[in-house]
């Protein structure tokens, strides 16, 4: 790795004593809003969308937009976070996200919703790197994983008590399906501001320690272990990017799924998520983030598999229990590598300059998918359709998970941060 211009460690010019935490249930209540709203927004925006009458090519625009807002701007944001603290961001972040997706919930075609989308992830792309940050300034290397997964746990564990509480309140309403959706997007604006609320509570760790840390725009590029993270994270992103339009026209042309269905769907995965979490997180400390996240991640193969199959909404069970141990065990262990890579002190930049390479892989992912599914369906009808390309998409995703094994070990950066 290329040595930064300067590395000034958290504890260098101010005694850890000194330094006044928040205590940990407000981490634990901040991610506990942030999940379900998101969780709301990845599971309903999309089919709600469709709903209002999207066609494939803006299904993929949609998701492309969505991604590229919430990450473009992330680099800026995770220097500034790093720079200037992370409270502010956090509250401006969650504003945007929140207010935004409550108008959304007020759309009347595809095309108002999907520019509210894109707005709305900007307000993502002000808190995804204010988070990490935040994470790493009150964690340490050896035991972050265990906390992130804990965290996670008690939030996963909120989402999946909420989204019961969705699918029964569907289930028993005779209110219009579409107004369902309405309902369900708003309340994920609001869980969001709630996030916003607790934030103005959080003590800024960041404003507490030294700020002297600078590094240049591309500054990040000539880490070497950095660098190798990125590209395989570039292989494995696409795979996954081009089956995300696919997965919510499964659930609304094949499957049928109601909102209560879809709410039970997201309940049955958030549980997994909750248990993996929490028990992947302790193993990650003991295995490796490497390890960990290559195990984790390499089940995501199962997913397009299990929707290619889906005849009735109730088999899409088996890939949401999937994707419940690939998030809560592979993107905790993921989550730990990367910080582990960038330290307190650029976790905030580095965060956001891997986030901008995701936003722009799965943008011509997503979009890609999109524009290929409606040529192919031209072809051989949607059920073909889909049920191919999903199951191309599995094998490549398989592929692409063993690109993990060629990656370093974090755990030489952080006994080495130079190295």
């Amino acid at each position: 790795m290329s040595e930064v211009d300067t590395i000034i460690t958290s504890n260098s010019n101010i005694s850890t004593s000194k330094i006044r935490r928040s205590p940990v249930w407000l981490y634990y209540l901040i991610q506990m809003m942030q999940s379900f709203g998101q969780n709301l927004s990845y599971q309903y925006f999309p089919i709600y969308v469709r709903k209002l009458g999207a066609t494939e090519s803006q299904m993929g625009l949609m998701t492309a937009t969505q991604n590229v807002t919430s990450t473009f701007f992330q680099p800026f944001w995770g220097r500034a976070s790093d720079r200037l603290g992370r409270k502010r961001f956090l509250i401006l972040g969650f504003f945007i996200a929140g207010v935004t997706a409550i108008l959304l919930g007020f759309s009347r075609t595809p095309t108002d919703a999907i520019i509210i989308i894109a707005i709305n992830g900007l307000g993502i792309s002000i808190v995804a790197p204010s988070w990490a940050g935040s994470i790493a300034d009150y964690t340490e290397s050896g035991k972050r994983a265990g906390f992130i997964g804990r965290m996670n746990s008690v939030a996963y564990s909120y989402v999946a008590v909420m989204f019961l509480l969705v699918s029964l309140i569907s289930f028993t309403s005779t209110i219009e399906e579409l107004v369902q959706f309405r309902i369900i997007v708003v309340l994920s604006g609001i869980n969001i501001l709630l996030a916003m609320m607790f934030a103005f509570f959080l003590i800024d760790l960041r404003s507490q320690k030294t700020k002297e840390f600078q590094m240049g725009l591309f500054e990040a590029l000539k880490d070497k272990m950095f660098v190798k993270f990125l590209s395989v994270m570039f292989v494995w992103w696409l795979t996954m990017s081009f089956a995300w339009s696919f997965f919510p026209i499964v659930m609304n042309d094949v499957v049928h799924a109601t909102a209560w269905q879809i709410a039970l769907l997201t309940f049955s995965a958030t549980i997994v998520q909750a248990y993996s979490s929490n028990k992947w997180g302790n193993i990650t400390d003991k295995i490796g983030p490497k390890k960990a996240a290559a195990i984790g991640l390499s089940t995501f193969m199962f997913i397009p598999l299990g929707f290619a199959l889906a005849k009735e909404w109730w088999h899409l069970f088996f890939p949401q229990l999937i994707s419940g141990f690939g998030i809560g065990g592979g993107f905790t262990a993921l989550q730990a590598y990367l910080l582990d890579i960038a330290g307190e002190e650029k976790a905030g930049y580095y965060s956001g300059t891997y986030q901008i390479l995701w936003g722009i892989i799965t943008f011509f992912g997503s979009l890609s998918g999109g524009i290929v599914l409606q040529y192919y369906k031209a072809q051989v009808g949607l059920i073909q359709a889909v049920t191919t390309l999903l199951l191309i998409i599995a094998g490549l995703r398989l592929l692409a998970s063993l690109l993990f094994l060629k990656l370093p070990d974090s755990r030489e950066r952080t006994s080495n941060p130079l190295k």
